[in-house]
């Protein structure tokens, strides 16, 4: 068959099919999803802001009751942060709820810029989210370093005393 032949048959076939969609139940339904994911990220950001926010008095707590050397500290301004990051994005990024009678691709179109923005937050998890605790995390472990470098006989003999247990 002749490419010409098989062209001419698609677009007789694309020309004859007419898909037509209600405008109102389209409209329903991208409503529907929005507040579906307008929810769930609402809860995410709840649980992520309070648990940050919980771990505050708790870090306080455990460096209190166990003596933690000064590199525990550091921990609750990276607590602070994380949920400080995501309560300002939350104000800054906050959705107006739809007008009556608001045309059908403004709404999609501020769904799709929600969608958008919540890529761009995991895209960027790194740095505003992972990063602070972790470096936290390594002085934390850099202390715990020194400490064993300046024990008896440095890393060799605390590696040969853990092997005896």
């Amino acid at each position: 068959m002749n490419p010409d032949n098989l062209k001419a048959a698609w677009q007789a076939q694309a020309a004859q099919t007419r898909l037509t969609i209600d405008a109102d139940l389209l409209l329903n339904e991208v409503r529907r999803n929005e507040r579906s994911f307008k929810t769930m990220i609402f809860w995410r950001d709840l649980r992520e802001i309070g648990v940050s926010l919980i771990m505050v008095p708790v870090w306080f707590y455990l460096i209190a009751r166990h003596s933690l050397p000064w590199t525990a500290f550091p921990m609750v301004p990276a607590m602070l942060w994380v949920a400080g990051f995501m309560l300002v994005d939350r104000w800054r990024h906050k959705q107006h709820p739809p007008e009556t009678g608001e045309p059908l691709d403004r709404r999609v179109a501020s769904s799709l810029a929600q969608v958008e923005h919540q890529i761009w937050l995991l895209r960027n998890v790194l740095w505003w989210y992972l990063l602070p605790p972790g470096l936290a995390m390594l002085a934390g472990f850099a202390q715990i370093a020194w400490v064993v470098r300046e024990a008896d006989g440095g890393w060799y003999s605390w590696s040969r005393e853990c092997s005896q247990w």
